[in-house]
């Protein structure tokens, strides 16, 4: 498990984090696999 510094900020209906680039991808997939997430149970 690794810890990865981040900070997220929220402006107007925009919420925006911000983080070291070599972590981009990384963050991008989580993101996009979160969006996709279909609980088991609706």
């Amino acid at each position: 498990m690794c810890a990865i510094a981040a900070k997220v900020l929220q402006h107007g209906r925009q919420v925006i984090v911000k983080c070291q680039a070599q972590y981009y991808d990384l963050l991008t997939q989580v993101l996009n696999n979160i969006k996709a997430f279909k609980p088991l149970l609706s």
